[in-house]
């Protein structure tokens, strides 16, 4: 499965002189960059990504994580059916919704059996970033927080080409979106880098941790044909 994905990324990367020169593909990029939700990664880890979904060309697509990679995968996939977006918090679910008009876009608000801590209920910065640190880790360990917001795709009736985790609970989200692949289609999870994922990551039996990164790690699971 690998090598196939390096020959689509080396088929690209041949390629990309012809799509600089492209208009249709030029709109779509200006699209992402004009954005009002920027994509949150660093512009290597964004390159990665954005290079892994035109090198596969994916037609049913799973996001956890809402924001500026789903404007971002919609401006740059035209023959895109459907990309299901999850999200877990009522603010920003609102704001992606205003900001994104694509009958392609398929989303999602389910909220956590416990809330997210906001910086405005507790006032000083340092303890608002450790208690919604001890919020991230609580959704990890414990499935009931996160449980609908988790196993709501299943309900699409859809086998995705591609899935992104880059939301909370992303080890039960990586362990989901497995199930929910079709042969052959691959995961893809943001942070790859940190311990708490490690352990569900190099469980499955094609992954791949890519370099360089910066701020925030990529790794591609594969599901064998």
């Amino acid at each position: 499965m690998f090598s196939r994905l390096r020959e689509r990324a080396a088929r690209l990367v041949r390629r990309t002189p012809v799509l600089r020169k492209a208009e249709p593909f030029q709109r779509r990029l200006s699209a992402v960059t004009a954005s009002s939700m920027p994509v949150f990664m660093h512009e290597i880890e964004w390159g990665m990504y954005a290079a892994i979904l035109l090198a596969n060309n994916p037609r049913q697509v799973l996001e956890w994580g809402t924001g500026g990679s789903t404007a971002a995968t919609l401006a740059l996939l035209p023959s895109l059916d459907r990309l299901v977006a999850m999200e877990h918090h009522p603010v920003w679910f609102t704001k992606v919704k205003s900001e994104i008009n694509d009958p392609r876009l398929d989303l999602y608000l389910c909220e956590p059996t416990v809330p997210q801590p906001e910086p405005t209920a507790i006032g000083d910065p340092k303890q608002y970033t450790a208690q919604l640190a001890a919020w991230f880790e609580r959704c990890e360990r414990e499935p009931s927080i996160m449980k609908e917001y988790v196993s709501k795709p299943a309900s699409c009736g859809v086998a995705f080409d591609l899935i992104l985790v880059d939301g909370r609970a992303r080890n039960a989200c990586l362990r989901q979106g497995y199930e929910l692949l079709r042969p052959g289609g691959i995961m893809v999870i943001h942070d790859a880098q940190r311990a708490e994922y490690r352990e569900t990551l190099e469980s499955f039996p094609e992954h791949r941790f890519l370099e360089p990164w910066v701020q925030g790690q990529l790794c591609i699971v594969s599901k064998p044909e």
